[in-house]
This record gives C-alpha cells, structure tokens and sequence, in this order.
C-alpha cells in the first residue's frame, strides 16, 4: 500500500474499528459511529451512564495519536 493510503486510513472517518470489548470475544467490525448501537444490543451486561461523553476503558487497543 501507498504511504499516503495508510496514513489516510489511520484518521478516515469511514474506517472500521474493531469492538473495544475483547473480553467477550467479539467479532463486531464496524465504524465508530455506531459503537454505542452495537453496545446496547451485544453487551448488555456493561453498565450505561447517560451523559454528555461516551468513555469506554479499554486495555491493549491501538489507537492513531498520542496515548497517555
């Protein structure tokens, strides 16, 4: 692949992302947009706050950008 298709996927809104819940074993793929639909109906056992933000704590995913 091209340098600039790989940097162009990394910040693409149209990209797929993988479900940030890998204990479960899900092989939902899908773009981010439409995480929380996902949640709602295949991991209904996670606890859901009604706020302004979405957080999710999610441990050995890789994420474009900096990372603290």
């Amino acid at each position: 692949m091209h340098k600039h298709t790989l940097e162009h996927e990394d910040c693409c809104d149209f990209r797929s992302d993988m479900c940030p819940c890998t204990s479960a074993s899900c092989k939902w793929q899908d773009n981010l947009k439409n995480i929380m639909q996902h949640r709602w109906l295949a991991h209904k056992w996670i606890t859901t706050l009604q706020g302004e933000y979405i957080v999710s704590l999610a441990t050995d995913i890789t994420l474009p950008g900096a990372v603290d």
